[in-house]
Order: C-alpha cells, then sequence, then structure tokens
C-alpha cells in the first residue's frame, strides 16, 4: 500500500493515531511526534502484526537516502515512549531480534472523524533469506560512527559531547556462532535502549580508533558461554582518561536468551546512563574545585546517593560530613554547599531540626553557594528545595527550578527539576500539569526510582490506577529497599485496592513484610491495614509509636485506613510539621485523603497548611527580595 493510499487515521490499541497530523491520542490526551517519527509508525500501522524490517522502513520513510538502520531504532524508541510502551514488557511493538519490528496491539483503520472502523488492508513486506537478515545483523554492528544526534537523527557524523556515549560490538569468546549471534543482537538492542535521551548522545562503532572524537564513554563488551549459561560483561569507561567508570557480569540460561536480549539490554542501559549521570557530574565537580580532595569528598557522597536508585543505602551524615571538609578545603564548591542544605532537609523530615531552623540554615549556606555564582543550576535547584520542602513556598520555588532550567537544560539532574515542577502541580491540585512535568522526567532519565513514585501519585490521583501500577513496578524494579520502596509498594497496593484486585494487594503487602528491612517493615501499618488485616496493623502501630522517634507519616497513614479519623488528624498535623514531601505532594489531590475531607476538621488543616504556605512565601520576600 502507498502512503498515499493508507488511512488518516488508525486505532491502535487504546490510541487513535493520526500520522499526517504528527499526533497520537488517548483519554483526550494528545501527544505530538516528530514528523520522521509519525511516518515510521504510519509504516508499522500498515502492516499490522507483520515483521517490517529496518530496511523496508527506511526504503518507504527516507526514500533512497543513505539512512543507517540506528535511525530506525531512534524513531522506534522516540514512538515507544509517546505511547507509554516498554522494550521489556510490549503492549505495542514488538522488537523481533535480528529482523525488525511488528505492531502487537490491534491495529483497526478509522475515518478522519474517528467513525466505524473499515477493515485493516494489510501488504505483504519484503521477505528475506536468512543469509541477508545475518548479513545486515552483522553490517549493523560494524557501521563505523553512525550517530543518534540532533533531533531528526539522520546524520552520520557527530561532534564529541560531555555525555555522550559510543556502543562498540560486544566480542563472542569461543567458537560457537550462536554466540556471535548473540554478541550482535545484544549490541543491537543495547544500542536501542540507550537512544533517544536528552542527557545522552548515543553512538555506535566499529572500534576505538577515532572513538573520543565521537563520545565521552565507550560500551564494550563480552559474551561467552558458562556451563549451560550465556555470561555477558558490560564495561564502561571514559575516553578522555581510559578509567573504567562501571562493570557488570550478567548470567542468563542460554535456553531463551534471544528472547531476553532486550529486556537484558534494558537493565544495562539503565544502570549504564545512571552511571554516566553520576561520573560527569563527578567530572564537573571536580574541573570546578581548587582541591583535588575536596572534588574526591564531594564524588563519594554523590556515589552514595547513587546506591539510593540501586536499593542501597544512604547515609545523610556522611555526605554532611564530606561535604563540611570539603567546603573547608575549598570554599567556593557550590556543590558542597548545596549538599549540606540537603541534609538539613533530612534532619526537619526525621524530627531533628524544627522546620524554621532547617530552614534557616539551609538557606544560610546556600546564600554563600548564591554569592559564589548566581548561575549556577546546581545551587538554584537546592534553594528551590528548601522553599518547597521546607518553606512551602511553591512559587518561589517554581521561579528557582524555571530559572536552572534556562540556565543549564542538559544539568545531570534535569530529571528532578522537571519532578519538582510535577510535585508543584500537584501540591496545587493540578494533575494534569503534574503529569506532564513528570512525564517529561522519564523522557529525561527513566532509571530514577524515585521519578517513578511521584509518577505513581500522579496518576492515582488522575485516577489512571492501572498506568499507577505500572509507574510502580518499573519503579521496584530500580528501587529494592528503602523508605522509596516503601512508598512504591503503598501505591501501588492503592492502586490494586482502587481496581478491586485485594488478592493482588495482599500478595504485595505479604511480598514487602517479607523483604523489607525490620527497622522500616512498621512502615508499612497503613497497607496492612488498608487490606483487611486489622489486628496485625494495630500491633505494628503500636510498636511504631514507641520508637524514639515515630515518623508521623506512616503512622497517619496506619490510623487514616484503621478509619480512626481523631489519631488520623493528630498524625497528619505531625507529618505537615516535618514537612514529609511526599504527603505534602499529594494532600490536595490523591484518593487516599478522601477519608477524611468530609471532617470538618479537613478544613482546619488546609486553612493551616495555607497559613504556612503564605508565612514561607514572606520569609522568602525577605530573603531574596521578590
Amino acid at each position: 500500500m502507498s502512503a498515499s493510499e493508507r488511512p488518516s487515521a488508525y486505532q491502535f490499541g487504546d490510541w487513535v493515531v493520526r500520522p499526517h497530523c504528527n499526533e497520537v491520542k488517548r483519554d483526550g490526551v494528545v501527544r505530538h511526534l516528530e514528523p520522521k517519527v509519525a511516518d515510521v509508525l504510519d509504516c508499522l500501522l500498515a502492516s499490522p502484526g507483520e515483521i517490517v524490517s529496518p530496511e523496508d522502513i527506511i526504503d518507504q520513510v527516507w526514500s533512497g537516502r543513505v539512512v543507517e538502520p540506528v535511525s530506525v531504532a531512534r524513531n522506534i524508541a522516540q514512538i515507544r515512549r509517546a505511547l507509554g510502551d516498554s522494550t521489556k514488557n510490549p503492549r505495542y511493538i514488538e522488537t523481533i531480534s535480528k529482523r525488525g519490528y511488528r505492531t502487537i496491539a490491534p491495529v483497526t483503520p478509522v475515518t478522519a472523524d474517528e467513525g466505524t472502523p473499515r477493515s485493516a488492508t494489510r501488504r505483504k513486506v519484503r521477505s528475506y533469506p536468512s543469509w541477508a537478515v545475518a548479513l545486515f545483523a552483522v553490517m549493523l554492528v560494524i557501521l563505523s560512527a553512525a550517530a543518534y544526534f540532533g533531533q531528526r537523527g539522520d546524520a552520520l557524523t557527530a561532534p564529541n559531547t560531555d555525555r555522550s556515549v559510543i556502543v562498540l560490538p560486544f566480542a563472542a569468546v569461543g567458537s560457537d556462532l550462536s554466540l556471535h549471534e548473540h554478541a550482535i543482537g545484544l549490541t543491537h538492542e543495547l544500542a536501542e535502549a540507550l537512544t533517544g535521551y536528552q542527557e545522552l548522545r548515543t553512538v555506535v562503532g566499529n572500534d576505538l580508533t577515532n572513538a573520543s572524537e565521537l563520545a565521552s564513554y565507550a560500551i564494550t563488551g563480552t559474551v561467552r558461554r558458562v556451563d549451560k549459561d550465556l555470561r555477558l560483561r558490560a564495561h564502561l569507561a571514559r575516553l578522555s582518561d581510559a578509567q573504567s567508570v562501571w562493570s557488570a557480569s550478567y548470567d542468563h540460561a542460554l535456553e531463551g536468551i534471544a528472547a531476553d536480549e532486550s529486556t537484558l539490554a534494558v537493565t544495562i542501559a539503565r544502570t549504564v546512563r545512571l552511571r554516566l549521570v553520576v561520573d560527569h557530574e563527578c567530572e564537573t565537580v571536580k574541573r570546578k574545585s581548587r582541591s583535588a580532595e575536596a572534588a574526591e569528598l564531594i564524588c563519594a557522597a554523590l556515589n552514595d546517593n547513587y546506591r539510593v536508585n540501586q536499593g542501597g543505602g544512604f547515609d545523610p551524615q556522611l555526605q554532611f560530613a564530606n561535604a563540611q571538609r570539603a567546603i573547608e578545603l575549598d570554599p567556593d564548591l557550590t556543590r558542597g554547599h548545596a549538599m549540606i542544605s540537603g541534609f538539613y532537609q533530612y534532619a526537619v523530615a526525621w524530627g531533628k531540626l524544627p522546620s524554621s531552623e532547617g530552614s534557616r540554615l539551609a538557606h544560610a549556606v546556600l546564600e554563600q553557594a548564591r554569592l559564589i555564582d548566581p548561575k549556577d543550576a546546581t545551587t538554584l535547584y537546592a534553594i528551590s528545595g528548601n522553599q518547597l520542602n521546607l518553606d512551602l513556598d511553591d512559587r518561589s520555588a517554581e521561579g528557582n527550578l524555571r530559572k536552572a532550567i534556562e540556565l543549564d537544560p542538559m544539568h545531570p539532574n534535569a530529571r528532578w527539576f522537571h519532578a519538582d515542577l510535577g510535585s508543584i502541580e500537584l501540591r496545587r491540585g493540578n494533575v494534569a500539569g503534574s503529569l506532564e512535568h513528570l512525564r517529561r522526567a522519564l523522557r529525561i532519565h527513566d532509571a530514577d526510582g524515585r521519578v517513578y513514585l511521584q509518577y505513581a501519585q500522579a496518576l492515582n490521583s488522575a485516577g489512571l490506577h492501572r498506568e499507577a501500577i505500572e509507574a510502580t513496578q518499573a519503579g521496584l524494579r530500580l528501587i529494592a529497599s528503602g523508605v522509596y520502596w516503601l512508598y512504591l509498594i503503598m501505591e501501588q497496593s492503592h492502586a490494586q485496592l482502587e481496581l478491586g484486585q485485594l488478592e493482588a494487594a495482599r500478595q504485595s503487602v505479604d511480598l514487602a513484610l517479607e523483604t523489607t528491612q525490620p527497622e522500616l517493615r512498621l512502615f508499612l501499618a497503613g497497607t496492612v491495614a488498608a487490606v483487611g488485616r486489622v489486628d496485625e496493623a494495630q500491633r505494628m502501630l503500636a510498636e511504631l509509636e514507641r520508637q524514639d522517634f515515630a515518623h508521623p507519616t506512616p503512622v497517619f497513614f496506619g490510623y487514616l485506613y484503621l478509619d480512626d479519623r481523631d489519631e488520623a488528624f493528630e498524625w497528619l498535623a505531625k507529618a505537615i510539621d516535618i514537612r514529609d514531601g511526599i504527603l505534602l505532594s499529594t494532600i490536595r489531590s490523591h484518593p487516599y485523603f478522601n477519608r477524611l475531607r468530609g471532617d470538618p476538621r479537613w478544613q482546619d488543616v488546609m486553612e493551616h497548611l495555607a497559613n504556612e504556605e503564605a508565612q514561607g512565601r514572606d520569609v522568602n520576600r525577605l530573603r531574596y527580595g521578590r
């Protein structure tokens, strides 16, 4: 079917696709696509359920121009993001290793006014002999310096940037031909998984020759057989000094590995991207600091923070001590000042400082940083965090976040800038605006479990509970323990209960109780009560309240789901006093507060919160003159 004969619109699963308008639409939400992205999607929809090879897509979309197959992969990645799809659990587009792509959701042409569906007209995609498919796969990984750069993704060369990576062909160790096939497939899948993100540019190369002219980092790897398993060893290195940044081994049963290549590639890609962000931030600190020791102290703290995303522990005392010593060595190191302000936020959240004192101390240290460099995006982000989380001043926080984005849109932590804008909109009750910012944050960087938590909260607030479950599952794959993990479990079980999935919610709770650390297990009292285990929840609450510091938020949720409103309101006031950001982000919009909204005391809480917010704005006007 020629392009001129194709329908003007398709029903693709639950999306309506209008290729000629460069848009997809679902439930009143419209997402716009780049023209080439829309053309690639149109090409796939014209052959529903059939495998379409990259070469066939190039023939139809680029009309004979010389374009590398990696440009197709880039466009497929953008389609998946627009549809909310994934390579690991595809619902719309499936990658067929070494062959191409096919649609797996129902495809039905519709009239321009979305009227009665017409029967799909199928066309036959050109078939290829097996030797041609193999030849194409080999050529894919030996293309020298094919780039993903630019909005259109068609360029064949591109300059080096600080956040760019070259993916080199994985080497097969051994004579087994299947190992070579898996090496080719994994290289292709990893390149696709790393494509299309703001904070990272990706190049596919042949070898290290001239690699440093094309990228700042290189990914290499080996594939070998170990008994009945395939062992993949991936390595990330900084090209400027040949320094190893990260490496890891992954074992997978040989049986079924072909089907799981994309899943394995996504796992590696998420870790690589997070490590690149941390390493780039660390290298920036080293360039700015006059003291090598000070820079190393900050880098150690940054790596400790990185472990939060990998399910490890978080040591605020270590960060505070490192930052203090770093500032002694280099008083102009603004990243150290920002780190100290973050510690004061932590101290307030855990009852170690009153919010007014924490705010005073945090803003004092950040004022020093602001005088050193008033245009430092990290400092502005830290100031906004204090204004949002300690002062409850969303207006000033929003202004500083937008200024930080304007000054450094490619900042290593840009996804947090947008995620905090999402939290601000959620606090205001603007759920649609919140979702827009949080989706932007995930498009920038989808390997941060904390952002998935915020996204799940916004989705539950919007009543999109199935999507919320998907978001929590994505976050749980990234965070294996800790407070954020517990909140993800809470959001997941809430969505399951809203959908009537009581048994699934109970299974989520049981798994959480079995696997979480003993000192945090009591935080699940509210979720345990929500699934109907009242006696167990009451015992957990009693034990939680006997602790030296009973964190108000889990106690509040415990009493909330036990329908003890007197205790719930008492502990809600305490949670507001410690400025619990997760609770405050959702208080005006999340369904779990519906249990209290009909109570006359709820209006008192809202008035108290509004007064606190007004006081915070007044304080910041005095501090910053606006």
